[in-house]
């Protein structure tokens, strides 16, 4: 994460980090990214780990387009319905957004939390999918044994728009 930290242009940029157990004064997410951002925010659903939005980001109920940068670090795996999780992000990015997903791998333990489960691993091949699925353009991605990373961006323009004017 600091490594991608450091080669984004985060001044002037709004930052949602997403399941990071909330507390928007630690980790090392805020410090990375939260430090050069005009404004850095945590969701969680999970109102006792403090985020400074409380919602489920598969229905966030909050406005399209609201954020430069989201982060979904070692949270999908949480996530029982990933696909409307990753779409619903993609909604929320700004034109031109980046999202940042990474998830555990096989080389890591199952490891649920008080308040929320366990369901899966992915592939970084998954995820590409995925994000592929929800409109997204893959700009990175990396596989280790430990974790599966993508880098992934929000096009000017709309593929339904683009498909649109291929078809006329």
């Amino acid at each position: 994460m600091q490594d991608i930290a450091n080669h984004m242009e985060l001044e002037g940029k709004d930052v949602l980090d997403i399941g990071n157990a909330g507390n928007p004064s630690e980790g090392e997410n805020r410090e990375w990214f939260g430090a050069k951002a005009r404004s850095y925010k945590t969701l969680d659903k999970l109102e006792s780990t403090n985020p400074d939005i409380v919602a489920d980001i598969c229905d966030s109920k909050l406005a399209s387009e609201s954020f430069d940068v989201i982060i979904l670090s070692q949270t999908l795996e949480h996530i029982y319905t990933p696909k409307k999780a990753i779409k619903e992000v993609a909604r929320l990015l700004k034109k031109d957004g980046f999202l940042i997903v990474d998830s555990p791998w096989i080389g890591t333990d199952y490891h649920p939390e008080q308040g929320f489960d366990d369901y899966y691993r992915y592939t970084a091949s998954c995820l590409i999918k995925m994000c592929q699925d929800a409109g997204l353009e893959i700009k990175d991605a990396k596989q280790t044994q430990l974790l599966s990373i993508v880098v992934a961006k929000k096009w000017k323009r709309s593929l339904s728009k683009l498909t649109t004017l291929c078809h006329l």
